[in-house]
C-alpha cells in the first residue's frame, strides 16, 4: 500500500488503476461545477486548439485542487532549492553577502544553496502515509480517537492559499 500512495510523480494507468484498487478506501471522488465547452472553446477552428483551449484551464484546476489536497510538489528537493534561490529575497541576500565577505557571485550562490539544501525537506509522501496509519494508531490507543472540527473551512481556506499548522501547546501532539 506505501508503494501506492498519491504523489506527484508521473503515474501511469496501471499504477492509477492499482492506486484506486488497494487504497480504495481511502480515495478522494471530488465533484465540482459543470462548465461549458462551448465557453471554453469559443470560436476557435482548430482542432488542436480546442484541444489546448478545454485541458489548460481544467488541467490548471486539477492541480490547483490536487496541490489543496496533497500539498505542493515536494518530491524533488532540487526543484525546491531552485525556486528559494530565484526568490527576491534570497537575491537580495546573495548580493548582501557578496558586498560584506567581499566574494564572487558564484560564491555567495553557492553558500545560500548550501543553507537552502540544509533546509529543505527530504520529503517522502510514502513515509507520510506510514506514519498517517502509526499515529493514528496510536491517537487511537492514547485518546478516545481523534475529532478535527472545522475541516469544510479548512478545505475551502487550502484552496489556492498555503497553510502553516502552528502548535498551541507546549507538547509536539498538536502538529503531528
Amino acid at each position: 500500500r506505501l508503494l501506492l500512495v498519491e504523489n506527484w510523480a508521473l503515474s501511469s494507468r496501471v499504477r492509477k488503476f492499482l492506486q484506486v484498487l488497494i487504497n480504495g478506501r481511502d480515495t478522494l471522488v471530488e465533484f465540482n461545477e459543470p462548465v461549458s465547452l462551448r465557453s471554453l472553446i469559443g470560436t476557435e477552428s482548430g482542432l488542436a486548439v480546442r484541444g489546448r483551449r478545454i485541458t489548460r484551464p481544467l488541467r490548471a484546476q486539477f492541480v490547483q485542487r490536487r496541490t489543496a489536497r496533497i500539498g505542493p510538489d515536494l518530491s524533488h528537493r532540487r526543484t525546491v532549492v531552485t525556486r528559494v534561490l530565484r526568490t527576491s529575497a534570497v537575491r537580495a541576500a546573495v548580493v548582501q553577502l557578496m558586498r560584506e565577505k567581499k566574494i564572487t557571485r558564484r560564491a555567495a550562490l553557492r553558500e545560500a544553496a548550501g543553507y537552502a539544501n540544509e533546509i529543505a525537506a527530504n520529503y517522502s509522501y510514502a513515509f507520510v502515509r506510514f506514519l498517517e496509519r502509526v499515529l493514528t494508531w496510536l491517537w487511537n490507543r492514547l485518546y478516545d480517537g481523534v475529532t478535527v472540527g472545522h475541516l469544510e473551512t479548512l478545505e475551502q481556506v487550502a484552496q489556492g492559499n498555503e497553510i502553516v499548522y502552528v502548535p498551541c501547546h507546549r507538547s509536539h501532539m498538536d502538529y503531528l
